[in-house]
């Protein structure tokens, strides 16, 4: 019998990656109901991507969403979730990243959340399958 493969949970392994990399930010696949909202936010949704090209390799697509009170800062946490999040490979939170994709942040205005501002980007994780327990 051969092995079962199924794609990697791709939003547990970025937002480990995020919550490494900005530990001033609020990250998660959420957005937090505490009151008062955290300075910084950050949210990954899983948003689809390839089926495997090979055996083994899949190509899932998240959408990070970067929150705060200022368009500067909003842009900014946007910029270092990008930098970081496209220099990541290896074995890290529960899957392999071979290679991120990522285009670039967009102003993407929130009308839920008035005085807040967001801009967000879309990535390409390059991952592999992973075996079923």
């Amino acid at each position: 019998m051969t092995e079962l493969l199924a794609p990697p949970d791709v939003e547990v392994g970025v937002v480990g990656v995020l919550r490494d990399a900005l530990p001033d930010a609020r990250v998660g696949t959420r957005y937090p109901s505490s009151s008062p909202e955290p300075p910084l936010v950050v949210r990954v949704s899983a948003v689809g991507g390839q089926a495997p090209r090979h055996l083994v390799l899949v190509e899932p697509r998240v959408l990070v969403e970067c929150w705060a009170d200022d368009e500067g800062d909003a842009f900014g946490l946007a910029g270092r979730a990008h930098a970081h999040l496209s220099e990541t490979q290896g074995q890290l939170h529960g899957m392999t990243f071979r290679k991120v994709l990522a285009q670039l942040p967009v102003n993407h205005p929130d009308v839920g959340r008035p005085g807040r501002f967001r801009f967000q980007f879309v990535a390409t994780v390059y991952s592999r399958m992973e075996p079923l327990a």
